[in-house]
């Protein structure tokens, strides 16, 4: 199986993915790769854009992990507040990783990443969610071009 250096690295190329860390307490999936992870703080928004799920299963006493891949299904909420189940469909065991879950997530500690998207927006989405702010794209992309306007004008002076 071949050896993945980051989630970016399984991700055919236009696909957009959500890739969880898992020790699997809350993994399940049939021989046919339907099943679901559960419980994860994550970006609704950015969920629903997604169209592969890739899961980095860390069992007891491993270093790196397995990899999986499979299609995005669905979520739906866990009886936890706040958190969510992901279900998948024809997921398969794709490889593994040598590198720990913030090199292969390139996304820092939390244990849910979003692969596929422009690093800008990566970045943005990350603040707005630990400074808990929710704002349309479309209303960041105005704000930024009346800036990017008004720097023009003045460099024009």
């Amino acid at each position: 199986m071949k050896n993945f250096s980051t989630a970016k690295d399984v991700l055919p190329t236009g696909q957009k993915a959500v890739v969880v860390f898992t020790r699997g307490e809350k993994l399940g999936f049939d021989d046919d790769g339907y099943g679901g992870t559960g419980n994860w703080k994550t970006n609704l928004t950015r969920l629903e854009q997604v169209n592969k799920v890739i899961i980095y299963l860390r069992e007891n006493g491993q270093s790196g992990g397995r990899i999986y891949m499979g299609n995005y299904v669905a979520y739906a909420p866990s009886p936890q507040p706040d958190r969510y189940i992901i279900y998948f469909s024809h997921l398969k065991e794709v490889g593994s990783t040598t590198s720990t879950w913030p090199e292969f997530g390139s996304y820092g500690q939390t244990p849910v990443a979003f692969v596929g998207v422009h690093l800008d927006q990566v970045v943005l989405d990350r603040a707005f969610e630990d400074a808990n702010i929710e704002i349309g794209l479309k209303d960041l992309r105005e704000e930024t071009e009346d800036v990017e306007s008004h720097v023009r004008i003045l460099d024009d002076r």
